[in-house]
């Protein structure tokens, strides 16, 4: 088993057609994972998340200007239950140094 802290996985730029980011917020740096996403992922790739509502919130404005910040265009999000999904498609926009928060509140 190969341990990685995903802020530096181990694959070529552009080589993944998806990512899936499910319950992966939780650490400090987690923007960090989501910068090494738009890495990973080709233009037109695809992230989905999956996180608590109570973490990242479901307001459709708020996530797409975040996401938008990280080099993604927003396509939908859902709520189920306590959990937000959210898909995202990589645009050929370059992440923005400064990024608003994915998380509601610091935690």
């Amino acid at each position: 088993m190969t341990v990685c802290d995903i802020a530096a996985v181990p694959l070529d730029d552009a080589s993944a057609d998806i990512a899936i980011l499910s319950l992966a917020l939780m650490g400090k740096n987690h923007a960090d994972y989501v910068r090494e996403t738009h890495r990973i992922l080709p233009v037109e790739g695809h992230l989905w998340l999956c996180e608590p509502t109570s973490s990242i919130g479901s307001d459709e404005a708020r996530l797409r200007d975040v996401l938008s910040g990280f080099g993604f265009d927003l396509y939908r999000v859902q709520v189920e239950g306590q959990f937000t999904f959210a898909r995202a498609v990589k645009s050929d926009n370059a992440p923005r140094d400064v990024t608003a928060p994915i998380k509601l509140r610091a935690q």
